[in-house]
């Protein structure tokens, strides 16, 4: 089945009555702007189509065959796809999306002026969506591959705004072409893996995928979450602001940041987490970089690391002796201007009323270099609990270098237990506690007025266990 209106002085209308068949239908084209006088040409119906059509034969160019159950939707020269449904499988699939039986195609929009504007579409895969050829882009669109992949989502223009996008398996490529075009205000989420996003910003989305392959040509990213089950490097050519989240399971290797990161977290968890290197061109502020195991790098080129947390805490992992472990290790955080903030690595912060597991925690930091002041708090394998301490604890705490061009007020905290009282008869330290704690250097070209603790047990009330300390300050 093919259906063709074609006028280009108005009038090339497919209305809203709709094409419904069992079967599957070729093509719906509609071509030309149309005029103020009689509409905009476009296709306003809903198109469904229940059955796949013949499967390829590679040996025939694909564009004479039509293996999907809508196989191509088209609107060209100016002409608009809105507010329709466009779903493969019933006809009440389209309200309640249980029966979704056959593939969707291509749903192209081209031309100047021509949109994709509030539809639906729904396949067992999607093909390709999209909006080329100086369009006004893709808007309060969605997109749902209920059992297969999704290849291609495409728009030039402003790009896509207001819209959703759902693979129940693999993603090709969403992108939008033009320096000036953005993904705003949208969706996107595979079960499997993207291999490419591709735009010049991201603003105020939502995006969560098993694996990112590539992220790229990106300005910006402002108000926007990622939850990502893997990303090994992101590239942004400016900034990373207002409250923007990268969630990441796995390893991220490597983060560059032309311009600044403000207010925004980056955060690796799970058992594969690690950060790798993050360098950004300006400042840090105000912002976490946290990771559940190690960060080799934290570095601002040419402006200062402000109000930021900077956190390796190490694996929280029961073993089969009930031990508590915490393997941490952050290489270098370095700034060309001050450092604030607290930076942590191997940092074991109980807020329960007690805690009588063992404790094994081997923590590192290489060094923190700062041109102006340091005035963060360093804490490298050091126990706080609110109230009594029963198991044993066995600490491995090493800092390398704090250096800074100006003054260093922040306390520096290496191998420390602590045990308060929370509540009456809290604050005991009743397990044995051996400390090994060594701090390379502190050197300042201003002044050092900041506490510098290598070693030690502190409790509100006793300390009824063994306690071995080798600490030495270097």
């Amino acid at each position: 089945m093919e259906i063709t209106t074609i006028d280009p002085y108005g009038g090339g209308v497919f209305v809203s009555s709709g094409v419904y068949t069992a079967q599957n239908i070729e093509r719906v084209i509609c071509s030309g702007y149309g005029d103020d006088t009689k509409g905009i040409n476009g296709i306003y119906g809903d198109i469904m189509a229940k059955a796949n059509g013949l499967p390829l034969d590679p040996l025939l160019p694909p564009e004479g065959q039509f293996p999907f159950g809508v196989s191509y939707v088209t609107a060209t020269n100016g002409a608009v796809i809105q507010s329709s449904w466009i779903i493969g499988g019933d006809m009440d699939s389209a309200f309640s999306s249980t029966s979704i039986s056959s593939d969707i195609g291509y749903i192209r929009a081209s031309g100047n002026g021509s949109i994709i504007d509030g539809i639906e579409v729904v396949g067992h895969s999607v093909t390709a969506v999209s909006a080329t050829g100086g369009s006004n882009g893709i808007v309060w669109t969605n997109v749902t591959a209920f059992g297969g992949g999704l290849q291609l989502i495409s728009a030039d223009g402003p790009g896509i705004d207001n819209s959703n996008f759902l693979a129940n398996g693999t993603a090709g490529a969403i992108r939008t072409i033009g320096s000036n075009s953005a993904i705003t205000n949208t969706s996107i989420k595979a079960m499997a893996d993207l291999k490419n996003l591709s735009t010049n910003a991201l603003e105020n989305d939502y995006i969560n995928i098993y694996t990112l392959g590539r992220l790229s040509t990106l300005d910006h990213i402002d108000n926007t979450v990622f939850d990502v089950g893997g990303l090994r490097t992101m590239t942004i050519r400016n900034d990373i602001i207002n409250g923007t989240a990268i969630n990441i399971a796995g390893p991220l290797n490597r983060l560059t940041v032309g311009g600044t990161i403000d207010g925004s977290t980056i955060r690796a968890s799970g058992p594969w987490a690690n950060i790798g290197r993050v360098i950004v061109k300006g400042d840090i502020n105000n912002s976490t970089i946290y990771s559940e195991h190690n960060i080799t790098m934290v570095q601002s080129r040419t402006g200062s690391i402000v109000n930021t947390d900077i956190m390796a805490l190490g694996s929280s992992d029961l073993d089969a002796d009930l031990t508590l472990t915490k393997f941490a290790r952050i290489g270098r955080v370095q700034a060309a201007g001050d450092i604030s903030g607290t930076i942590y690595s191997g940092y074991l912060d109980e807020i329960v009323a007690n805690t009588d597991n063992d404790s094994l925690i081997n923590a590192r930091l290489d060094s923190v270099k700062a041109g102006g002041n340091i005035s963060a708090d360093v804490y490298v394998g050091t126990v706080r609990v609110n109230g009594n301490i029963g198991g044993d604890m066995t600490i491995t705490a090493r800092v390398g270098t704090i250096a800074a061009g100006g003054n260093i007020s922040g306390d520096i905290v290496a191998g420390n237990v602590e045990s308060l009282a929370a509540a009456p008869d809290l604050g005991d330290v009743n397990g044995d506690v051996d400390i090994t704690a060594k701090v390379g250097s502190v050197k300042s070209d201003g002044t050092i007025s900041g506490d510098i603790l290598v070693g030690g047990v502190y409790a509100d009330n006793d300390v009824n266990g063994n306690v071995d300390i080798d600490a030495r300050f270097s």
